[in-house]
């Protein structure tokens, strides 16, 4: 009798659906585009967005709100955060109808989602590096644990640096300071990146485990997703 192997779909396909695939596609894309002139932004394909982002949404609340304890277990993303973007929502409207040209809401409403959505994008991560790790039986020591969420920390600053960036130009005097913070979060990127795959490769080694590549690609795929928003900063939704 076989005995199939834990998965959260199948081995093969848990691999391709947490970040082999969009590697690949953010590769075509990218040489796509420096082979074409096309720009890859988000209002070439809002009707893509509904359909993919749309449903990732539904599916996501359905599993978050399937029971009620499970929502209570999880107040901040089931109650609190939807119940002060309403409130907040509401008080934006009240306020810019009167005064349309007021955008400050907005774009602090703008600033909060893309660090919501750094934390988003880096603890998903992580998620999926510790749900394959425990079905692959693979445990990552304290001192391994720390150095992974810290590469990954890294990177979620990188994230808010750069959707800030997008947001706001800043002053001519704050310019070069700005510039040197990018430089050296861009450096830190690429220093996470090696040291997060040298940390991985050194719990095979050091504890007798076989480190499996759905452990490895999701760590891989969110650096290879911000490298791609490093050169295209505007093709966010492709990420």
């Amino acid at each position: 009798m076989t005995i199939s192997k834990p998965a959260i779909a199948t081995p093969a396909s848990d691999f391709w659906l947490v970040g082999g695939l969009s590697i690949i596609a953010l590769s075509l894309l990218a040489v796509s585009n420096f082979a074409g002139s096309n720009e890859l932004v988000l209002e070439n394909y809002i009707i893509l967005t509904v359909l993919l982002n749309g449903t990732h949404f539904l599916a996501s609340y359905r599993l978050l709100y399937s029971s009620r304890a499970f929502a209570l277990t999880y107040p901040w993303a089931s109650v609190y955060v939807p119940a002060l973007l309403v409130i907040y929502g509401f008080g934006t409207l009240i306020l810019t109808i009167p005064y349309p040209s007021i955008t400050l809401p907005v774009e602090l409403l703008l600033a909060t989602a893309s660090l919501y959505l750094a934390l988003h994008y880096t603890g998903q991560a992580w998620g999926m590096m510790a749900s394959f790790a425990y079905l692959d039986g693979v445990r990552f020591q304290p001192h391994e644990r720390r150095i992974l969420r810290l590469c990954l920390r890294t990177m979620a600053i990188w994230h808010a640096v750069w959707a800030l960036r997008l947001l706001w130009t800043p002053s001519v005097s704050m310019a070069p300071y700005v510039e040197l913070l990018s430089y050296i979060l861009n450096t830190m990127g690429v220093l996470s990146l090696v040291v997060g795959v040298l940390c991985l490769a050194s719990v095979g080694r050091a504890n007798g485990q076989r480190v499996t590549a759905r452990i490895v690609v999701p760590y891989v795929a969110l650096h290879v997703w911000y490298a791609f928003l490093y050169v295209f900063p505007q093709s966010i939704f492709w990420v």
